[in-house]
């Protein structure tokens, strides 16, 4: 089965599409320049799209939601949805930002990052298909930044500059996997019941939004070790250690969850903390 989306590895398209297609049987994804070409390639015998349909700053994607709500045999089912964190990035070949006089992003990072473009209105913005287009676009070119992924950073190689540039820091946009209304119902492997992929779906989003609470911790964490350099105290403080071991066993208990476990990863995370600080 070829499942459609846009843009190539590193856009939040792709990520969304290797989350939401894991239960599927022989998904084959291919990546596609824009949404006309999703809904041209759809139309045929055992394809499928994963497309975004709502953001949370910028609301509806109407030129999507449009043409899925159409009914009859004109339309387009909605097989299944995922809703992931999106944490803009400034990312760039060069070091520093004042060496770059244009930079590459998709429609939507326009508006969701609206903020931040204003304080560096000087630049020249230029839109493209999706944010890791803009992000290739950028890598070409040394006096040229984008608004990508860190995955898309990491593809091509790039300096970020400057992370979660959104307007929301907690902004997240959701996807649907939708198919012609002509195509057969797919089928999930090992028979597993649609409850169940429905809760295992539930986990695997609230692991996301972990993990990217985990990632603004250790910013946080960055910046008291900065603090405490410049000032000169010293990193490691035995009484806030207890105090926060006392805090967390109490909300514990109120919560229902072992305390043994919260206890062992708050410790590595203290441990990476002092790390990250030192």
């Amino acid at each position: 089965m070829k499942v459609h989306c846009i843009g190539p590895q590193g856009s939040n398209g792709y990520l969304a599409t290797t989350i939401i297609i894991k239960d599927l049987e022989d998904a084959e994804i291919v990546t596609c320049h824009d949404y006309s070409e999703i809904f041209e390639k759809i139309i045929s015998p055992d394809t499928v799209a994963v497309l975004p349909i709502k953001n949370k700053i910028s609301g509806d994607i109407t030129r999507i939601t449009n043409v899925i709500g159409k009914s009859g045999s004109e339309g387009f089912t909605i097989i299944d949805d995922i809703t992931i964190p999106v944490i803009h990035c400034l990312i760039s070949k060069s070091e520093d930002l004042s060496f770059c006089s244009k930079i590459y992003l998709h429609d939507q990072a326009r508006i969701q990052c609206s903020d931040f473009l204003e304080s560096i209105n000087l630049m020249e913005q230029i839109e493209v298909a999706s944010t890791s287009a803009a992000v290739a676009k950028a890598s070409k070119e040394k006096d040229a930044c984008a608004i990508g992924t860190i995955e898309a950073s990491e593809k091509y190689v790039m300096n970020i500059l400057s992370v979660n540039i959104g307007n929301d820091k907690e902004n997240w946009t959701k996807f649907v996997l939708i198919k012609s209304n002509s195509i057969n119902e797919i089928t999930k492997t090992n028979n597993v019941p649609q409850p169940l992929l429905d809760l295992r779906q539930e986990i695997d989003e609230i692991d996301q939004i972990l993990l990217q609470k985990i990632k603004e911790r250790y910013d946080a964490v960055k910046r008291v070790g900065e603090f405490k350099k410049n000032n000169g105290i010293q990193i490691l403080d035995l009484d806030r250690e207890k105090s926060q071991f006392e805090k967390l066993t109490k909300f514990a208990i109120e919560m229902d969850i072992n305390p043994d476990l919260v206890h062992d990863i708050w410790r590595r995370m203290i441990d990476e903390s002092y790390k990250v600080e030192g």
